[in-house]
C-alpha cells in the first residue's frame, strides 16, 4: 500500500526506538482495513518526498519480513499496559508509573513461584 502524508511528530522512547505519528488524507475503507490487520506485525516503511517510480514500487513489493522481525513480547506487554492505563488509569497520572507498578507486581508473582 502506498499512501501520502506527513510526519506530525517524532518522540524518542527509553528503549531507543521512536514513536512516529504520520497524518494522511482520508483513507479508503480497504486501506483502513489493511492497516488494522497489520496491527502488531513487523512492517516496512518507505518514505521520500517525491512519488515512487515503478521500479521502486516493484522493489518494495519484493521485500519480505523475516520471522525474526516480529514484535517483541516486551513491547506487546508495554502497549497492553499503556492501553489499560489510557482506558482506566486506576489513579495513576503517569503511564510510566502504571507500567512500573504492574511490572513489579508481575515480577513478584513469578518470584513467588520459585
Amino acid at each position: 500500500m502506498i499512501i501520502g502524508g506527513f510526519i506530525d511528530s517524532i518522540r524518542p522512547r527509553k528503549d531507543k526506538s521512536a514513536f512516529v505519528t504520520i497524518e494522511t488524507q482520508e483513507l479508503t475503507p480497504d486501506q483502513k482495513g489493511l492497516l488494522g490487520r497489520w496491527g502488531g506485525e513487523y512492517i516496512y516503511f518507505a518514505m521520500k518526498r517525491e512519488n515512487f517510480t515503478n521500479s521502486e514500487v516493484d522493489f518494495l513489493g519484493e521485500i519480505k519480513a523475516t520471522a525474526t522481525q516480529k514484535k517483541k513480547k516486551s513491547l506487546t506487554l508495554r502497549q497492553i499496559l499503556w492501553r489499560l492505563w489510557s482506558e482506566q488509569n486506576e489513579g495513576f497520572n503517569d503511564p510510566e508509573e502504571h507500567y512500573k507498578f504492574y511490572m513489579d507486581k508481575f515480577i513478584q508473582q513469578v518470584r513467588e513461584r520459585l
